[in-house]
Order: C-alpha cells, then sequence, then structure tokens
C-alpha cells in the first residue's frame, strides 16, 4: 500500500495485489483511489511501485506494444 500528496493537496491511495497467474508469473491489480475527482495529469499510481522509464514492460500491451497510459485515458 502506498499514500502520497497528489498536486493540489489530494491525497492518493493505492493497494497493489499481485497473485500467481493460471499459467505461471504473477498477475497484479493496482487499486488507487483520491479524495476528488481524478486529475488524468497526475502521475500514474502504477510509478509509486515500479519505475517510470518509456521502456518498462508493464506499461505495454502485449499485443500492440502501446504505452497502456497512452492508449487507456480515463473518461472525463
Amino acid at each position: 500500500e502506498a499514500r502520497w500528496r497528489a498536486p493540489g493537496d489530494v491525497t492518493v491511495r493505492a493497494r497493489l495485489i499481485l497473485e500467481p497467474a493460471s499459467a505461471g508469473g504473477q498477475e497484479w491489480t493496482l487499486l488507487a483511489e483520491a479524495e476528488e475527482a481524478w486529475d488524468p495529469a497526475w502521475p500514474s499510481p502504477a510509478t509509486v511501485f515500479w519505475p517510470d522509464d518509456p521502456d518498462v514492460t508493464w506499461d505495454r500491451d502485449i499485443a500492440t506494444g502501446l504505452r497502456l497510459r497512452g492508449i487507456n485515458t480515463l473518461p472525463d
């Protein structure tokens, strides 16, 4: 679990859950919530648990290779 202040003095809480995957390896679920509506300009909660580098594999769709943060923006 992690807790931090986003810009504007908003508290954000995140929890990372790791479980064994059916085909081996690990499956992870990241849950995050904030005291206010989520601002897409805030850093991804995933960067609290993993490095924020353009070449990291956690931020890539397996089928397309596109960055998940770029193709799955939050709705308004």
